[in-house]
């Protein structure tokens, strides 16, 4: 099957939160008296971003299907302190992160492979916060690139749960399939084991 055809579907959530800066108020005033000294420069307002991007399609997507490896973008901070990839669903993705000197609020990333459900959390440390994030790449059969999600989901728990349940409802169908619903009747066969299959 022609890959362009089948199903890739690559996600991203995003979160941000001061470490210093504007207050909850918005005042625009510091929290009280912290400051943040980075490489020797004073920094008045800082955010963390957490980026999480994942699989959710049900092919994978390999390095080779990056017709442009993807950037993240971070319109409104001044410069990226730090990023780090913090968390990924398995070790052997390949999964890095990789500064662009040339654009102070961009961040490319890269990976070997993403199978379904694979992903990674980047957390980037950044001066002032963006007033936006977007992840942007081409990837081959991936129609509308990467596409954003709202909240906070948990992309490799939530498949594990719903692959648990798929195996119960398959066999509850099995079973009232051979042996049919339970009869209502006084003949009713009580030795069928359809209640054990319902109860476990």
């Amino acid at each position: 099957m022609d890959r362009g055809k089948r199903n890739i579907r690559p996600f991203y959530s995003v979160r941000s939160d001061w470490v210093i800066g504007k207050s909850v108020l918005d005042t625009g005033k510091p929290f009280g008296a912290l400051r943040l000294d980075y490489g020797g420069t004073k920094i008045e307002s800082a955010s963390v971003v957490r980026v999480t991007v994942w699989n959710g399609g049900r092919v994978a997507v390999r390095d080779t299907d990056l017709k442009s490896f993807p950037v993240i973008s971070l319109p409104g901070v001044r410069r990226i302190l730090s990023a780090e990839v913090a968390r990924t669903s398995r070790p052997d993705l390949g999964f890095a992160v990789s500064p662009r000197p040339a654009e102070a609020a961009e961040l490319g990333f890269h990976f070997d492979f993403l199978d379904r459900h694979d992903g990674a959390v980047i957390e980037v440390l950044a001066e002032g916060r963006p007033d936006t994030v977007s992840v942007d790449g081409t990837i081959i059969g991936a129609r509308d690139g990467f596409r954003k999600v709202v909240g906070r989901p948990s992309p490799w728990r939530q498949p594990r749960a719903v692959a648990g349940v798929v195996p119960v409802l398959g066999t509850l169908a099995f079973a009232m399939a051979v042996w049919g619903f339970p009869r209502s009747d006084r003949r009713a066969d009580y030795s069928t084991p359809y209640w054990l299959v319902v109860s476990f």
